[in-house]
């Protein structure tokens, strides 16, 4: 499910037919308009909403507004220069149980990285880490003490030039290879806007929202590999997921939490995704 990290710890396994597609649920009381919603002018001047030509009550106006926030932030996340990321993603599926943890800092633009990843799937375990300075790059992968780089005489890191900036994956893919959980949230159609609070110093705004996995694969669009390769989940019947995601006023996402709504054994999986996001936007120091 995260081989694009470590790819030696990705297998080629059969995916499971797509299920049904089945009407999605809503949270109760939450606005239930959505993108094809047909708008109109209301008294006053005041935009009234109308799905399947009856009008909603403008009570869900907020609901409405905050869904699309939700939806935006996504881009806007994608779109950050630089950050620090510290992320633990968990899975189980049948009895197999994978782990992700992934901490550090990235500035994409000035091709500045100092960043450690590490899976565990069953009793397999692997670990990366990538340090770039802007003009060099060291990288090193080791899987279960294994040098997957085989470099000789015992050393457990490989450096590159600025040629080979580039090439290094966490550069290539972006942070749609970093955050690419995040697009799940393009599914969102019905969001709760839970509060308000501070974070690391940051105001933002917490949103819930509730969205099957095969929607949120559809709702990615072209990036869809990107999610999929971040969070593949197959099983016989819709995987519900619930998320939790907290917003700054720049509309960045800070705190980001996906859980399935139903214990393995319904659906044969079990995910518990933590990821956050601080140091938005500022200078990340060369390794």
């Amino acid at each position: 499910w995260l081989g694009f990290i470590i790819p030696e710890l990705s297998r080629e396994v059969a995916p499971a037919p797509r299920p049904a597609r089945r009407r999605r649920r809503h949270l109760p009381g939450v606005c239930r308009v959505r993108h094809r919603a047909h708008r109109r002018r209301g008294r006053n001047g005041v935009v009234d909403h109308e799905r399947h030509g009856r009008p909603v009550d403008h009570r869900c106006s907020t609901g409405y507004r905050s869904h699309r926030e939700v939806i935006a932030a996504v881009d806007a996340t994608l779109a950050a220069p630089s950050f620090t990321l510290s992320t633990d993603a968990k899975l189980t599926t049948g009895t197999l149980q994978s782990r992700l943890i992934a901490s550090g800092s990235i500035d994409f633009p000035q091709l500045i990285a100092d960043m450690t990843i590490s899976v565990e799937s069953g009793n397999q375990k692997g670990e990366s880490e990538t340090r770039a300075n802007g003009t060099t790059v060291w990288v090193r992968a080791d899987n279960d003490g294994v040098n997957e780089l085989d470099l000789p005489d015992g050393k457990r890191w490989v450096e590159g030039g600025t040629e080979q900036l580039t090439e290094v994956q966490i550069f290539q893919q972006g942070t749609r290879g970093l955050l690419g959980v995040l697009l799940t949230l393009r599914a969102a159609e019905a969001t709760e806007t839970i509060g308000t609070d501070n974070l690391d110093d940051t105001e933002v705004t917490r949103y819930r929202t509730s969205v099957t996995y095969e929607d949120a694969v559809e709702a990615a669009g072209p990036d869809s590999d990107a999610l999929e390769q971040a969070l593949s989940l197959d099983a016989p019947t819709p995987v519900n997921l619930t998320i939790d995601v907290a917003i700054g006023s720049d509309g960045v996402i800070r705190e980001f939490v996906l859980i399935t709504e139903s214990d393995a054994d319904s659906t044969g999986l079990a995910v518990d995704y933590r990821l956050g996001l601080t140091d938005v936007g500022l200078d990340v120091g060369a390794p």
